[in-house]
């Protein structure tokens, strides 16, 4: 919900229709009611979150008791309760809040059905898509099968509307829908299925949301375009052409963040690239890969500025982790022992988190590498130390690594 109103207009608002409702009719009052609600959403957005939610559910439900209410006032009434209570499940009690969300959303369906308020119906089946989407109670696939459901029914009334933007927002949600399927599916063709379908209705979004006027919409588009054509690489689907679409997607994205204003979006997609560019390095000849390393490693430096430890501890680790193994695979290209030792330093860093945040596996692999690095380095007595470190981390986790793991240390005893 957008409106170039700021909070003192709004503030001011509230004052007026609340004047006005004490002054009219008992039997006037829903419309009134009902707007001073929607004022109470918007500020909601602005300041007071909670609190705001709360004023504009009792606002709705004092619209509600109008005994002269039409079904199109009803049905206004229980599809913007609906909004209230998914709202709501961004602050506290998520799957909790959005069934509420659900619930209100269904009944608003009865009052607006598609026959009489067509685009309204639209309106509620989107929300609804939206609710499913968001809910986690373990049912997952049901519920994105739903959400998919929903917002094809929106979908197939909007293509006769004029309004875009509501178009660009339901091609988008059925995009993260068969993001979400293919994230669930364990399926390889399945999973490339559902992939090929996200990448279809995200690219229909992108064709509604330019970064002029809608920036926001379009760099998450963009960004959700290069998380499927990465994953498709990741299937071994094209691997190039995927890797290098998914790089040139996340550029899009990248222009309209900064690490002042959105340090979180901004170092994502710097991760992702740094991932991207590794990606693609491990699938070209030497003097390509050379060069993608490069950018891998510039990529990931600049998302380790954007989650600095204190703050984004995990982002950090992550960073890190991923920086130390393009310093690793640049040094089976470059054979540059200074390669190594910035390896050992990232994995260091990312490691004292890992076992902070009991991280076993990621711990148990960076003890390992690092095993190797210094090995690589003819440390023999380093080397050994990481090994028998990640060998007593993994050793509960999985016997057939832990096995491998002292095999390479009874190689390295017999030197």
């Amino acid at each position: 919900m957008k409106l170039n109103v700021d909070t003192l207009d709004l503030e001011k608002k509230v004052k007026e229709l609340k004047n006005e409702i004490n002054n009219k009719d008992k039997q006037d009052k829903s419309g009134l009611l009902a707007a001073l609600g929607n004022v109470y959403l918007l500020l909601s957005e602005r300041k007071n979150t909670k609190e705001n939610l709360i004023n504009a559910l009792s606002a709705f439900n004092e619209a509600e008791k109008e005994r002269k209410n039409s079904d199109d006032m009803r049905g206004t009434i229980e599809n913007a309760k609906g909004f209230i209570f998914f709202k709501m499940s961004f602050l506290e009690n998520k799957n909790e809040n959005i069934k509420e969300s659900i619930r209100h959303y269904e009944k608003a369906l009865k009052f607006r059905p598609k026959e009489k308020f067509p685009y309204k119906y639209a309106t509620t089946k989107f929300n609804l898509g939206n609710a499913y989407l968001s809910l986690r109670d373990g049912r997952e696939k049901e519920n994105t099968l739903k959400a998919i459901k929903h917002f094809e029914d929106s979908l197939s009334i909007e293509k006769e509307s004029k309004d875009s933007l509501e178009l660009g927002g339901i091609n988008n949600g059925l995009g993260l829908s068969y993001l979400t399927l293919a994230e669930i599916s364990q399926d390889k063709e399945e999973k490339a299925n559902f992939l090929k379908k996200s990448i279809y209705y995200f690219s229909e979004a992108s064709q509604i949301f330019i970064p002029q006027s809608e920036p926001e919409d379009y760099a998450l588009t963009q960004s959700n375009l290069g998380v499927c054509f990465s994953a498709l690489a990741e299937l071994g689907i094209e691997k190039e052409k995927n890797l290098r679409a998914s790089i040139e997607h996340y550029k899009n994205a990248l222009k309209i963040y900064t690490i002042d204003e959105s340090p979180l979006d901004y170092g994502t997609l710097q991760y992702n690239l740094g991932l991207s560019y590794h990606n693609l390095g491990n699938v070209l000849a030497y003097i390509e890969k050379k060069e993608m390393l490069h950018s891998a490693e510039e990529h990931l430096k600049r998302s380790i500025e954007a989650f600095p430890p204190d703050k984004y501890p995990e982002a950090f680790a992550r960073s890190k982790y991923n920086l130390g193994i393009v310093y690793r695979d640049a040094y089976a290209v470059e054979k540059d022992k200074d390669l190594l030792l910035k390896e050992i330093d990232c994995l260091k860093d990312a490691l004292k988190i890992f076992k902070e945040k009991k991280n076993l596996f990621a711990s148990a692999t960076s003890e390992f590498y690092i095993g190797q690095a210094f090995y690589s380095m003819k440390d023999k007595e380093n080397a050994v130390i990481h090994y028998k470190e990640a060998e007593k981390i993994v050793a509960p986790l999985n016997k057939e690594i832990a096995n491998n793991i002292h095999s390479i240390l009874k190689e390295i005893e017999k030197l």
